[in-house]
């Protein structure tokens, strides 16, 4: 009897050792290879959108202003992916330098790539820096590294998702521009005129920029700092609509706390300089969210 229970006991932990083992096979079976590459149109799928740099997200987040970020826009500014541009082998990847003028390039997946990375022609005209595209599926993150002749890293940028393929044309103007909108002014505020006189709430909406219950049906921010203008703080645009550009106000911007002074701008020059200062506040913009 007890020779058949020993042997009872051996049999079921045999089988229980091979049920283990088939979990554990199952399970790794089920896991998703993180170091597989992708096909150019399975990577469109799962990264497409628009792409600002993960420093600048941070940097602005903690601001509130696009003004004191400035400096996190690096010279590969932003990416924007879709699969509407994937042409045979080549994905075009639109993008941006420093955030001042438009640039594209291509990626595409040669024998000599990485399984995580792309072939590109990134910055093609350096002949000092060699440029590689890389995307991580464990966290759905897109780099940039940057190497010299000596193949050192001299720089690297990391690049966040902030809207996804279905509102990577519907954000109006530069992907710094919404994401101002976005995290500095957005939903609903009280607003007043320079005498404080209430003119009732309206409502901001980031992703194309709408206002409603205000005179002006648009708002956005300027973002290029490479255009030349002086900049005392923030530069808030309002217009009648998007492309509107005949009542436009151009007003400069204060955040203190739950409030957004506007203010008018003055041109101050001399024979020697310009400068831009601020003027009286036209407006008070006060958070109700």
């Amino acid at each position: 009897m007890k020779r058949l229970l020993a042997l009872g006991i051996v049999f079921s932990l045999f089988m229980l050792s091979c049920q283990t083992e088939s979990q554990k096979g199952s399970s790794k079976n089920n896991k998703p290879d993180l170091e597989s590459h992708l096909a150019l149109n399975e990577f469109a799928e799962t990264f497409g959108g628009v792409w600002i740099p993960k420093n600048y997200l941070d940097v602005i987040n903690k601001h509130k202003s696009a003004y004191l970020s400035r400096d996190e826009i690096p010279f590969i500014s932003q990416l924007k992916i879709h699969k509407s541009n994937l042409k045979d082998d080549t994905l075009w990847v639109e993008s941006g330098l420093n955030n001042h003028e438009g640039y594209d390039f291509k990626i595409w997946k040669s024998a000599q790539s990485a399984k995580n990375e792309f072939a590109s022609l990134i910055l093609e005209w350096d002949e000092d820096l060699s440029l590689i595209f890389r995307y991580n599926l464990a966290d759905t993150s897109i780099s940039i590294l940057m190497k010299n002749a000596f193949d050192s890293l001299v720089e690297r940028i990391d690049f966040k998702r902030i809207v996804g393929s279905e509102n990577a044309y519907n954000s109006n103007e530069t992907a710094y521009d919404y994401i101002s909108r976005k995290l500095i002014l957005t939903g609903k505020y009280q607003i007043l005129d320079a005498s404080k006189k209430d003119l009732g709430i309206a409502e901001f909406e980031p992703l194309e920029g709408r206002i409603t219950g205000f005179k002006h049906a648009y708002y956005t921010f300027s973002t290029d700092f490479i255009a030349g203008v002086f900049y005392p703080s923030d530069y808030i645009l309002f217009r009648p609509e998007f492309d509107n550009y005949s009542d436009q106000e151009f007003l400069a911007m204060i955040h203190l706390n739950d409030t957004l002074f506007i203010y008018e701008t003055v041109d101050i020059i001399t024979d020697s300089s310009y400068n831009v200062e601020l003027g009286n506040i036209k407006y008070y913009l006060i958070d109700k969210n």
